[in-house]
């Protein structure tokens, strides 16, 4: 009797292992876009988890309490810090993130921040160590109402106090695959997130400038509403 079976032909073996292949890249790439999303948003958690409790314990130790982030660091860090009672006032200067034009205001404002650093020390029921973004994940920019400009780089902080008021602010974080707005008003825990796909292909790094002109357009509207 005739054996009728017959084999693959070359031709539909490499069809077979090129969707194969095609199943494993596809694959590849949503996961590592799952896990950047998902780093993204547990980021932008702990920043949340962070504001709730610096305001609640604002008002627990009647103090001026602050999230300090450290943009220029790699990866950045932020830290909850509680510093003098209610009282206390923060120089204008340095809540205002004022301009320098000087080497001399530049000298004035360095020795004002590093007096103040000296007032405020890590609430350590927070957390015992600072926070330290995954590397795939950037805080861009940052903005309040304070000043009419964003903040790309050095120490920003965000004050709160024991009257239960604290900065309203935005907060523009990247990854390679999306930029996220996290803004926060000045009274409620009312926060609104926004998620907005990256227009262009590249490493974050690469990115960063994309971000921050698409991060300054949106300050702008925000500091109208």
């Amino acid at each position: 009797m005739r054996d009728n079976q017959q084999g693959f032909s070359l031709i539909e073996i490499l069809v077979a292992l090129g969707l194969i292949a095609l199943v494993i890249t596809s694959f590849t790439a949503s996961s590592g876009m799952f896990s950047n999303r998902q780093k993204l948003e547990e980021s932008l958690d702990n920043i949340q988890r962070a504001i709730r409790f610096a305001q609640d314990e604002a008002a627990l130790k009647n103090k001026i309490v602050r999230i300090r982030f450290l943009l220029d660091k790699r990866p950045q860090e932020f830290a909850v810090e509680f510093g003098p009672s209610d009282n206390f006032v923060i120089p204008k200067s340095i809540v205002e993130q004022a301009d320098v034009e000087t080497l001399d205001e530049q000298e004035t404002l360095d020795k004002q921040k590093k007096d103040l650093n000296k007032k405020f020390s890590k609430v350590d029921e927070f957390q015992e160590d600072n926070f330290k973004f995954p590397e795939e994940v950037r805080v861009v920019s940052y903005g309040s109402t304070l000043f009419n400009s964003l903040i790309n780089e050095g120490e920003i902080s965000m004050y709160f106090y024991p009257s239960g008021e604290k900065d309203s602010a935005i907060f523009f974080i990247g990854t390679d695959e999306e930029l996220s707005t996290l803004s926060v008003p000045s009274f409620t825990m009312d926060f609104e997130l926004e998620f907005i796909r990256a227009t262009e292909e590249g490493a974050l790094e690469d990115l960063i400038e994309v971000y921050a002109e698409q991060a300054k357009k949106i300050f702008e509207e925000w500091l109208k509403g």
